[in-house]
C-alpha cells in the first residue's frame, strides 16, 4: 500500500476510478499498474501524506476519496478531475490547492475538503460540474488566473465567462449581488454556505437543485424574476424571513409539490406579482405572509448583547434557527427566533436567572439554562446570572437497571437529583425502590480506574445516608425475585384503557415481576363509542374479541397489548378497518380499491390477506412499513393517477416525482426489476416478501446494483439480498461484497434462501430486523467483522437453524432486544462494554458455551438465559478474577458452572504516550497511534466513536466523562472534568 511521500511515476498519465479508495496490495514501482486496478475492501488510504501527481493528466471518480493522510499536492500537468476524487481529505495542513492546468472538475470533487483556504485555478478550465468546493467553509482565496478561462471570479461567485451563469458562490460573504447579466445559479452552487444571509440577483430566472440546500444564514431572497426552482433548493435552512419574486407573473411554486421552496413559517414574508401567483402559493403556504408587490426596504435588523454575570462563572452560546451562531453584538433580523444557553462551570457555580434588558425573565419553560427569544423586535442586552456554589462534592446516582425501580434522594428535605452539590458537611439520604417483584441486590460504586465495584457491607440495603468528603458516583442493581415473570401491558390506539389481576385478585401493574404459574385476567375499558378490536399477546394476533382475556399458568415474560375500534364498525371479516382516517387493518381478499376517506394506510395494514390486486385511492397521503406482509398473492399494485403523492409503474409504487420506491408487488410479474434512474431513496423493505425478484439491476448517483443485490451507495448499505438461488441448485457460502458498511432493515428478512453467509470484513452495523425469519441460514461467520459496532432489535429473530455465530470479542457496543431469539446457537461471544437488550437470547435452547470478556458482568434480566434446555452442563467463560460478580449478577447466576479464564481478560494499561489535555469545554488526546477513541458519560451513555491516527480534538459539554483510548492491543480508561 503506497504510503508517505509518493511521486507518480513518469509513465503514468491517469490515476483509475477508486484507485486509492479500495484496498489493493503493496505498492512499489515494480507493480504501479496492478496495484492501482485492484479491487477489495473500500477504506481509504489514510498513510499517504503527500503526492506529486508529475505527469498525470486524468484524476478518476473516487481515486483519492477520504485518503484523510494527504496534507499537500502538487499537480502540474492534471487538465481532468472526476466526481468526488478527493472527497472529505480534510487534513488540517491541507491548506492551499493550485491546479495551474485544469480544464475539467467534477462533482463534488474537493466535497468537505474543509481545511482549504486557498484555491488557484491556472487551467483553461472548460467545464465545472455541480460544485467541486461544496462544503468548504474556509476558502477566503478563490482565483482563475488563465484568461482563456471558460470562468470568472467576481465578487464571491465564480460565473460563466459571460457572466449569465453562478457556478459557485464562494464562503465567507454575508451578502452577494449577482451581476445584471446573470440569469441562472447552477445546482450545488450555494450549498453548506454557512455566512451568507442575502442573496441579490436581479435577472436570475432559474434556480439549481439544492442550489441553496442548508445554506443555514440565509434570511433575504431578491430573485424578483425567478420562474424556475429546482429540488430543495431553498429546503432545510429555518430562517429565511424575505422573499422577492415580485416580477414574476406566471410563477405557481417552487418546483414540483414546492419542494424546492423555503419551509413555510410565519416570519416570512414571500413578496408575488399579481393575486393569482399569491393564490397559487396560498395552497402551500399557510403561515407565510403573501404580499402583493416589492418590498419596501431590506430586513430591519437589531443588535443583540449577551453575557454572563459573574464573567469568570461561564459563557454564553447564541444561535437562531438553522441553527446559525450569534456572536455577542451580531445584529439579527427582526422576527427570528433567538435561543441562548448559559454554559456555566457547574463544579463551581449554579445558574440562577435570564434578564432582558433588565427584566427578570420567570417561568421559563424546560431547562431554565436555555432561553428562547420567539421573535426578536428590539435590540436586546441579555445576561444570564449564576450563584457561586458553596464548597462541597458531587455526588452521581443511578438504577443499574430501570425496570427493576428506581434511585430516589432528600438532602434538608428537599429533592437531591444526580449530580448535584452536596455542600461540605451536610447529608444526603437515598432511597433504593424496586418494582413490585424485584428486590435490591447491590450497591456498585465507581473506583479510581473507572470501574464500578460491589460494596459488600451495602448488598439488599434499600436506604443509606452518606456526608461526602470527594465526587461519589454509583449504581443500585435490582433483581427479579427468584421464579417471577415480567408482565408489560398497553392499550395501543389510545381509545381505551387496559387493567391487570391475578385470578385470586391482585391487581398487576405493566412492568411488574410476578410469581411465576399465575393465571392472568386482562380487562379492557374501550372509551365510549368504542369496542375492542384486538388483542395481541406477544405480537401475535388473538381471536378473542371481548373485554376480558385471561391467560392461564404464565411462566415467562408476557406483553400484552389492545387496540380499541369505533363501535361502528360492524361488517364481516373481510372488511376494511378504519380509525379516524387511517386504514389500520384489512383481510382483503381478490382485486380491491382502497376507500376514499383514507388518507394513511398503516404499517403491516394488510397483513396475510388474500389480496392479489390494490389500487391505492387519488386521497392516500402516506404508505406505512411493510404493509403487505405475508400477502403471497398480491401480483398487481396501481394508484390513481390523481393521486399527488404517488404514482405507480409496473406493479410497483414510487413517490410522484418517482424519486422514492415505496414498494413493489409480492408476486412481482418479473425475475429481473430494473431500477429506475430517477429513484434516489428506495424505502426499507420495498421488495421483503417479493421471492420472485432473482435480481435487481440499474443504477445511478444513489445506488448500484452488484451481482443482483441492491446497494445504497451513500453510506455502503447493502438493502436488498434477491432470492436468485433457483430450486435444486446446491447451498454454497454467500459472500458479500467487500465494501458493505450496513446491512439495512429487511436486507435479509423472511429470505429461505441464504444458508451460508460471510460478512464482510468492513461491515460496521447490522440495523433492526436486518435478518429477521431468514429461516435457512445455518451459519453466519462474524468473528472477522472488527468494525462492527451494533447488532440490531429483532435482527436474527426467528432464524431458528443458525448456530453458528461468533462475535468478535470487542467493538460492539448494542445487542438488541430479541435480537437472537429462537435462534440455535451453540456458542456465544459477549463483547466487551456491550449493552445488551431485553430478552436477546430467549428461545435460544442450545446454547452450551458463553464467553463474556467484560470484568464487570453487563445488565440482564433474570431470565436472560433461562430458556438453555441444559443450564447445567452450559459453561460460561468470564475474566479472571470475576467469577463472584456473575455468580451473583441477574441472568447470569443461571449459569452453574462458572469458568475463569485469562485469555478473556482485557488488558488495561498505562499507556505512557498518550497525553490528555482539557481547555474550556475541549478535550485533546495526542500520542495515538492508530486508536479507537470512545467517550461514555457518568450514564454510561456512548457519546463519541472514533478513530484517530496521532491526535484528535473533541468538544463536548462542560462535565465528567469515561475516556477509553484502545490501541497496539492494549487499553486506557480514564475518566475526565471538563
Amino acid at each position: 500500500m503506497a504510503s508517505g511521500d509518493i511521486k507518480m511515476p513518469d509513465e503514468v498519465v491517469e490515476i483509475a476510478p477508486n484507485c486509492f479508495y479500495q484496498s489493493g496490495g503493496d505498492w512499489g514501482d515494480d507493480d504501479w499498474e496492478s496495484a492501482g486496478m485492484r479491487s477489495g475492501l473500500r477504506s481509504s488510504n489514510d498513510e499517504i501524506t503527500s503526492i506529486d501527481f508529475n505527469n498525470v493528466k486524468k484524476i478518476g471518480k473516487e481515486a483519492f476519496k477520504e485518503c484523510k493522510g494527504i496534507k499537500s499536492m502538487k499537480m502540474p500537468r492534471v487538465e481532468e478531475i472526476g466526481e468526488d476524487a478527493f472527497a472529505s481529505c480534510d487534513n488540517a495542513s491541507l491548506t492551499t490547492l493550485e491546479l495551474p492546468a485544469i480544464k475539467s472538475l467534477g462533482k463534488n470533487a474537493f466535497f468537505s475538503c474543509s481545511s482549504l483556504t486557498k484555491v488557484v485555478l491556472g487551467g483553461v478550465l472548460e467545464k465545472i460540474e455541480k460544485n467541486p468546493f461544496n462544503n468548504i467553509p474556509n476558502i477566503t482565496e478563490f482565483s482563475i488566473t488563465n484568461p482563456q478561462a471558460g470562468f470568472m471570479v467576481s465578487d464571491g461567485v465564480v460565473l460563466s465567462k459571460d457572466k449569465t451563469k453562478a457556478v459557485i458562490l464562494l464562503p465567507h460573504f454575508a451578502k452577494i449581488t449577482l451581476p445584471n447579466e446573470t440569469t441562472s445559479i447552477a445546482d450545488g452552487a450555494g450549498q453548506n454556505l454557512k455566512t451568507l444571509k442575502t442573496i441579490v440577483g436581479k435577472s436570475v430566472t432559474s434556480v439549481g437543485e439544492t442550489s441553496f440546500l442548508s445554506a443555514d444564514a440565509l434570511e433575504s431572497i431578491y430573485l424578483p424574476k425567478l420562474e424556475s426552482v429546482g429540488f430543495l433548493a431553498f429546503s432545510q435552512i429555518a430562517g429565511i424571513k424575505l422573499v422577492d419574486i415580485h416580477e414574476s407573473a406566471q410563477f405557481t411554486a417552487f418546483g414540483g409539490n414546492n419542494l424546492g421552496g423555503p419551509s413555510d413559517n410565519a416570519s416570512m414574508t414571500i413578496y408575488v406579482a399579481n393575486e393569482a401567483v399569491k393564490t397559487a402559493l396560498g395552497e402551500h403556504y399557510k403561515n407565510a405572509k403573501i404580499q402583493v408587490g416589492a418590498p419596501d426596504s431590506e430586513l430591519k435588523k437589531h443588535r443583540v448583547t449577551f453575557k454572563v454575570d459573574p464573567q469568570e462563572a461561564g459563557f454564553i452560546e447564541a444561535w437562531l434557527l438553522g441553527p446559525v451562531t450569534v456572536e455577542n453584538g451580531d445584529e439579527v433580523a427582526e422576527g427570528s427566533t433567538l435561543k441562548m444557553e448559559c454554559r456555566y462551570n457547574f463544579v463551581q457555580y449554579e445558574f440562577s436567572h435570564w434578564t432582558v434588558n433588565g427584566q427578570k425573565m420567570e417561568g421559563i419553560p424546560g431547562t431554565q439554562k436555555i432561553l428562547e427569544i420567539p421573535s426578536v423586535n428590539e435590540a436586546l442586552n441579555i445576561v444570564a446570572h449564576c450563584n457561586k456554589l458553596p464548597e462541597g462534592n458531587r455526588i452521581f446516582f443511578k438504577s443499574a437497571n430501570a425496570a427493576g425501580g428506581t434511585v430516589t434522594a432528600v438532602m434538608d428535605g428537599k429533592e437531591f437529583k444526580s449530580s448535584d452539590l452536596v455542600p461540605t458537611g451536610k447529608s444526603v439520604t437515598f432511597t433504593a425502590t424496586p418494582t413490585k417483584g424485584y428486590k435490591v441486590t447491590d450497591w456498585l460504586f465507581e473506583n479510581s480506574e473507572g470501574k464500578y465495584v460491589e460494596k459488600e457491607e451495602m448488598k439488599g440495603k434499600t436506604t443509606w445516608t452518606v456526608t461526602p468528603t470527594e465526587t461519589i458516583d454509583f449504581l443500585v442493581r435490582f433483581e427479579r425475585n427468584e421464579g417471577s415473570v415480567v408482565i408489560q401491558y398497553k392499550e395501543l390506539s389510545g381509545n381505551g384503557s387496559l387493567m391487570a389481576r391475578t385470578s385470586e385478585g391482585t391487581p398487576v401493574a405493566s412492568g411488574e415481576a410476578i410469581a411465576r404459574g399465575k393465571d392472568l385476567i386482562f380487562t379492557a375499558t374501550p372509551n365510549a363509542g368504542y369496542k375492542v378490536g384486538a388483542w395481541i399477546i406477544n405480537d401475535e394476533e388473538q381471536t378473542e374479541k371481548g373485554k376480558e382475556l385471561r391467560i392461564n399458568n404464565v411462566t415467562s415474560d408476557l406483553t400484552v397489548h389492545l387496540v380499541c375500534y369505533e363501535e361502528e364498525h360492524q361488517g364481516g371479516d373481510n372488511d376494511p378497518v378504519i380509525e379516524g382516517n387511517t386504514l389500520v387493518k384489512w383481510d382483503a381478499v381478490g382485486d380491491v380499491v382502497v376507500p376514499n376517506n383514507v388518507k394513511h394506510i398503516a404499517d403491516y395494514a394488510f397483513t396475510g390477506s388474500k389480496l392479489t390486486g390494490l389500487t391505492i385511492s387519488a386521497q392516500v397521503e402516506t404508505i406505512g412499513v411493510l404493509p403487505f406482509m405475508y400477502c403471497g398473492q398480491l401480483k398487481k399494485l396501481e394508484v390513481d393517477a390523481a393521486n399527488p403523492h404517488f404514482k405507480s409503474v409496473d406493479n410497483a409504487i414510487y413517490s410522484k416525482d418517482g424519486k422514492e420506491l415505496v414498494q413493489v408487488a409480492i408476486v412481482y410479474p418479473k425475475e429481473v426489476f430494473t431500477l429506475p434512474t430517477s429513484v434516489e431513496k428506495v424505502r426499507t423493505g420495498a421488495f421483503t416478501f417479493a421471492m420472485s425478484i432473482k435480481k435487481i439491476e440499474g443504477g445511478n448517483d444513489f445506488f448500484e446494483t452488484v451481482d443482483g443485490m441492491l446497494i445504497r451507495k451513500a453510506d455502503r448499505a447493502l438493502m436488498h439480498y434477491p432470492s436468485f438461488v433457483q430450486q435444486g441448485q446446491a447451498a454454497k457460502p454467500i459472500e458479500l461484497p467487500s465494501d458493505i458498511k450496513k446491512i439495512e432493515r429487511y436486507a435479509f428478512a423472511f429470505n429461505f434462501v441464504p444458508q451460508e453467509l460471510v460478512l464482510p470484513e468492513s461491515l460496521e452495523v447490522l440495523e433492526d430486523y436486518a435478518f429477521n425469519g431468514a429461516a435457512n441460514i445455518v451459519k453466519l461467520k462474524i468473528d472477522h467483522c472488527k468494525a462492527l459496532k451494533r447488532v440490531g432489535n429483532f435482527c436474527f429473530k426467528g432464524c431458528f437453524r443458525l448456530a453458528s455465530f461468533d462475535l468478535p470479542k470487542e467493538g460492539v457496543t448494542f445487542i438488541g432486544e430479541q435480537a437472537l431469539q429462537g435462534t440455535a446457537i451453540v456458542s456465544l461471544n459477549i463483547p466487551t462494554n456491550v449493552q445488551i437488550g431485553a430478552n436477546a437470547f430467549r428461545g435460544c435452547q442450545s446454547i452450551a458455551n458463553v464467553f463474556s470478556f467484560n470484568t464487570v458482568p453487563p445488565v440482564l434480566d433474570d431470565l436472560a438465559f433461562s430458556d438453555i434446555v441444559e443450564i447445567e452442563q452450559a459453561t460460561l467463560h468470564v475474566p479472571f478474577g470475576t467469577k463472584d460478580a456473575y455468580s451473583q449478577a441477574p441472568g447470569w447466576k443461571a449459569f452453574t458452572n462458572i469458568v475463569e479464564e485469562d485469555l478473556l481478560s482485557v488488558d488495561e494499561v498505562a499507556l505512557d504516550n498518550v497525553l490528555f489535555a482539557a481547555q474550556g469545554e475541549a478535550l485533546s488526546i495526542s500520542g495515538l497511534n492508530s486508536a479507537q477513541v470512545l467517550i461514555y458519560n457518568l450514564e454510561g451513555k456512548m457519546l463519541v466513536g472514533a478513530n484517530a491516527h496521532e491526535a484528535i480534538t473533541l468538544n463536548l459539554d462542560r462535565g465528567h466523562y469515561i475516556v477509553v483510548v484502545s490501541q497496539e492491543g492494549k487499553r486506557i480508561v480514564k475518566k475526565i472534568a471538563l
